[in-house]
């Protein structure tokens, strides 16, 4: 290669890769200018803040404690501390506006592993006045906010006014456990009654945080279904864990804790500090089931309200009643109205659906449907409700929500309600919330029937003008067009059985298990909603069994004289109780003479009908029986009738197949035999 031929190539890579070369330093010089210093944070660094008290009065010292985690890196700055205004945990901003103050906590501090730092201060030099605070902590260098944290602060200073009344419902539910069979799949369940160590849903929980706290009253919605688990558990039960199948008899040391689990539940029921809401059976969607022009709610509720007296031994039953995921709407109003419960609550968002104004400063509304049906309604406040029991509690967002309640004097009652089933609030963080209750002058609980008593509406009656949309989800909606093809079925199958028997019992149980949301929902994953059909399986075998039990059979004469004769239907059941059927008859050309009865009762055994009819000729006679669309069973049979003039012609014609046999065997046949020629004899050789 020439020195020329090498210029010329060296000249040719620079002009190409030069230009890219300067834009690339270009970038990384100006980069700095554009760059938020939230992108600088560390990716594997984390703080966390807390306090060592609930709430404060404005005289006492506050203990912030920053737990800093640096991912493994070494990080400094300066930690600072910032106070917003008054918000709802629920705002979609909590800092947005400017500060009210700020304090350095510590400045340039090197951190390296993880490590807590304490801060005091207190209200005053804050500058805060009563109320409830959403608070920031950060670490920040020149280049911007390195790592943030957030707690809330509730400042009282109780004086002579009016305490604030607080009403807290809680939640106590869970998946099904059992197959359609009654065999248990888990010992989930069993594992909430259990102490050691507690888990964040313990069952256990509830009474002694009942007995712990006297004072503080608290308002249950129980899932019936769970109650109807734990009894069986108590009864000896069979656990199927794939192919591992294990019998627990009654005597059993899990039997006895499902035992005590369920008198613990009992016991905490007929506490004078606590009251149980009425409640479906199995925790579900009831708009979902009203937009299907279902009854499932009335009897849902029904069920619900027998299991619950059985199993808490309640001498009375609940006044109030719980609509899970506090969702109500125009069509399953009715459910609660209709089955006798005089109050309930209602999301707070659901005060935007009321037809008209509320009257301001009202906390209860007598709430009515389209079809008049009414029931007083409380609406929760989905702020204070989501901090202490939705997905996230957040005891300290909690509290700061009733001291800006307390401040502010609106009034009461604030009503806080689980939506969510169970309430994920771990048992520490729910008696660190007890315990701050129980010390606060300034807070007064009470149960839902207490706020009815004293918080009664004085206005007519508002309408409630709210609706969903159906079930979104591929899962969700393939799951409710099996649930709807099987309820048909059930519901033709309950018209044809009385209220009282066992096997509708047990049937209505399987299917409103079907209908529970761990199942049905749209939160549901394939393997929960694997376990539904199974139950909806269920159902549409048992009801399969059940109407196979009976039999039809259609009987005419043979043959009859004239066009007027009786049919004889005879219906046999061979299940141990009783059919309330449709009996339909009917024939192209016939007439039936006499009324007969459409609705009968089919007691075991047989029952025979006899049924006049006239026909215009031969015929054929078909008889069913129905409950609702299905079609139970079916026979016919075919009418025969013989006028006098076919009578003649049928005696003759007989007469004369006699005469003609007769006259065959003694005439032709004799005849036949003489002429026949004599058999030869052989020649004998």
């Amino acid at each position: 290669m020439t020195v020329t031929t090498m210029h010329i190539s060296l000249v040719r890579v620079a002009t190409t890769w030069l230009p890219l070369f300067l834009l690339f330093i270009l970038l990384a010089l100006i980069s700095p200018l554009f760059t938020d210093g939230s992108l600088a944070q560390p990716a594997d660094a984390s703080m966390t803040v807390t306090t060592d008290e609930l709430v404060y009065q404005p005289g006492d010292d506050i203990t912030f404690s920053i737990t800093i985690d640096t991912g493994g890196q070494a990080l400094s700055g300066d930690l600072m501390l910032e106070v917003y205004p008054p918000a709802s945990p629920r705002a979609s901003d909590i800092f947005d506006g400017e500060s009210l103050g700020d304090e350095l906590i510590e400045a340039g501090p090197d951190l390296a592993g993880e490590q807590t730092i304490d801060f005091t201060t207190d209200a005053a030099s804050l500058g805060l006045e009563p109320g409830g605070y959403p608070v920031k902590v950060t670490l920040v260098d020149d280049g911007g906010e390195l790592l943030a944290a957030s707690t809330w602060l509730a400042v009282v200073a109780p004086d002579q006014r009016q305490p604030l009344d607080l009403v807290m419902l809680f939640t106590i539910s869970g998946p099904p456990e059992r197959n359609p069979g009654g065999d248990f799949l888990s010992t989930g369940l069993l594992d909430r009654c259990r102490n050691q160590p507690p888990p964040a849903d313990s069952l256990l929980q509830h009474l002694q945080i009942t007995t712990d706290y006297p004072d503080i009253k608290t308002v249950y919605a129980i899932e019936p279904l769970l109650l109807d688990q734990l009894q069986d558990l108590g009864d000896g039960f069979t656990l199927r864990r794939e192919e591992e199948v294990t019998d627990y008899p009654a005597d059993s040391m899990e039997a006895a804790d499902a035992k005590a689990c369920l008198e613990s539940l009992g016991d905490m029921a007929a506490a004078d500090n606590t009251e149980v809401l009425s409640s479906p059976y199995a925790f579900t969607r009831l708009p979902l089931l009203a937009k299907q022009g279902w009854s499932d709610g009335n009897s849902q509720y029904r069920i619900g309200d027998d299991t619950l007296a059985g199993a808490l031994l309640l001498t009375t039953a609940p006044a109030g009643a719980y609509a899970p995921g506090l969702e109500i709407t125009t069509d399953s109003l009715r459910y609660m109205a209709a089955t006798g419960n005089d109050y309930t609550v209602l999301a707070g968002s659901s005060r935007a659906d009321i037809a008209g104004e509320l009257k301001q400063g009202d906390v209860s509304h007598r709430i009515r449907d389209i079809s008049g049906e009414r029931i007083t309604g409380f609406f929760a406040d989905d702020g204070a409700s989501a901090a202490l029991l939705g997905r996230n509690p957040d005891p300290a967002a909690f509290m700061a929500v009733l001291a800006n309640a307390y401040a502010t004097g609106e009034g009461g009652p604030l009503l806080v309600a689980a939506a969510a089933s169970p309430p994920a609030l771990s048992v520490d963080s729910r008696d660190r919330v007890y315990r701050a209750l129980s010390e606060a002058g300034w807070v007064n609980t009470l149960t839902l029937a207490e706020a009815r008593d004293r918080y009664r509406p004085d206005t007519e009656p508002v309408t409630l003008l709210r609706y969903i949309d159906p079930t979104a989800g591929y899962l969700a909606q393939t799951y409710y067009q099996r649930l709807s093809q099987v309820h048909g079925r059930y519901e033709d199958y309950r018209a044809a059985v009385d209220s009282h028997e066992p096997v509708l019992l047990d049937l209505s149980k399987l299917l409103f298990t079907a209908e529970s949301d761990y199942l049905a929902g749209e939160e549901a994953r394939p393997g929960d909603v694997n376990r539904g059909l199974e139950y909806l399986d269920a159902v549409e075998r048992i009801t399969g069994d059940e109407f196979d039990s009976l039999k039809i059979d259609v009987d005419t004469p043979w043959l009859q004289r004239d066009m007027d004769g009786t049919a004889t239907i005879t219906i046999s059941n061979s299940a141990p109780h009783a059919f309330n059927l449709n009996l339909t008859l009917e024939g192209d050309g016939v007439e039936l003479t006499e009324d007969y009865q459409t609705e009968i009762r089919v007691e075991p055994g047989a029952e025979t009908i006899r049924v006049p009819f006239r026909t215009d000729g031969w015929n054929r006679l078909s008889a069913s029986v129905s409950s609702g669309d299905t079609v139970i069973a079916e026979d016919s049979a075919v009418i025969h009738p013989i006028s006098g003039r076919v009578w003649i012609v049928i005696i003759v014609a007989v007469a004369a197949l006699v005469a003609g046999g007769l006259y065959y065997f003694f005439v032709i046949r004799p005849a036949g035999v003489s002429r026949r020629p004599p058999k030869s004899k052989g020649v004998a050789k």
